[in-house]
């Protein structure tokens, strides 16, 4: 049961960062947050992003822009798997910022809890968003708070792990007859 859980948020539509949260799990356990603002490339924050997760530029106008923090970002992914809600989203952000900066792109296999959640508990919940799963199972959640969503996103995969009685993702995943994600270097 280790795996880390991402969460990215975007400060316009070409998915600049401004925000990243991380959690690391070991054992079924949560062991380590990270959360980092970043300075976006674009040296703004659009009306329509500011509005969904309430970082504005002044926020963000003295922190470390993404290549920054992205060594201690690839320590703690890079070989790992790693899981978000709506894994798409962050892996194509993920994948745009380290292009954007030059950045080699790390190494990770990845699931994702929206479709999971999909598969595993259909149709219990009138939306498979992470507001609504977190209120199913009682999670705590400052949507779209980067370190929030990615908190209850891990807590969403342990609880899958433990209902599911699978010891990683990528076993949850082929129980389901899901393919398991991989992102390598380009």
């Amino acid at each position: 049961m280790n795996f880390v859980a991402i969460d990215f948020e975007t400060a316009s539509k070409y998915r600049d960062v401004c925000a990243l949260g991380l959690v690391a799990v070991e054992n079924g356990a949560i062991v380590s947050e990270k959360e980092w603002l970043i300075r976006p490339r674009c040296n703004f924050i659009g009306s329509f992003y500011e509005a969904v997760h309430g970082i504005n530029y002044k926020m963000v106008v003295n922190k470390p822009y993404f290549d920054s923090i992205y060594d201690e970002l690839k320590s703690m992914i890079d070989g790992k798997t790693v899981i978000a809600h709506n894994v798409t989203f962050d892996v194509g952000v993920l994948k745009n910022v380290c292009a954007v900066y030059g950045l080699e792109q790390p190494e990770f296999i990845y699931g994702c809890t929206y479709r999971l959640a999909k598969r595993v508990i259909r149709p219990t919940v009138p939306s498979y968003s992470l507001r609504a799963l977190a209120d199913k199972y009682g999670l705590i959640l400052q949507h779209h708070n980067a370190l929030s969503d990615a908190r209850a996103c891990a807590n969403l995969m342990i609880r899958f792990l433990e209902e599911s009685q699978k010891s990683s993702v990528a076993d949850v995943y082929t129980a389901y007859n899901m393919k398991i994600g991989q992102m390598s270097k380009e």
